[in-house]
């Protein structure tokens, strides 16, 4: 499926690139498949969808992956989970609100301190190519400090250490 929401509008992705397949790590599939008999047997939404172009609409009949814990309703959009889970969370660590996409950018950097390919990372993100990656790191990378760096340097290592090790990355380096 090539479709996101916000707010219940969805609409395709802006391109047919951004449809991508993600590599999932082995207890991320587990944990799909174990969530699947929770919700493989719902009955099917059908949903109102913007096309490409922003003119055309077409609907389309989806089956919701995730539930609600507390009402056993799916969530058909971000807004819900950002709204009553990530706000929370947040609050709860006393850290001030940022939006989810920048768990994005922390997993990005996580992957390239850890000594992952940026072309993998690039399929992962749905990037057209590793400027975007390399410009932030840049940035980043100009403003830690000395100390960070050091720390930063010593993941490095101890990842690509684990990485040859084992799988837990959920890939062969």
């Amino acid at each position: 499926m090539s479709i996101f929401g916000t707010h219940r509008r969805y609409k395709q992705t802006k391109t047919k690139r951004s449809t991508r397949e993600i590599e999932l790590i082995n207890p991320a599939i587990q944990w799909l498949q174990a969530q699947r008999t929770f919700t493989e047997l719902l009955k099917p939404q059908r949903l109102e969808v913007m096309s490409r172009d922003n003119k055309k609409r077409f609907s389309e009949d989806v089956r919701s992956v995730f539930l609600n814990s507390s009402t056993q309703v799916p969530h058909y959009s971000d807004n819900a989970v950002r709204d009553r889970f990530w706000r929370a969370q947040l609050k709860k660590a006393s850290v001030r609100y940022r939006g989810p996409n920048s768990a994005r950018h922390t997993f990005i950097s996580q992957l390239l301190t850890a000594g992952i390919p940026k072309e993998w990372i690039v399929r992962q993100v749905g990037h057209t190519s590793s400027r975007m990656i390399d410009e932030h790191s840049l940035l980043a990378s100009a403003v830690m400090s000395p100390r960070a760096a050091h720390w930063s340097c010593l993941l490095k290592a101890w990842s690509l250490w684990i990485a040859h090790t084992s799988t837990i990355a959920g890939f062969t380096p």
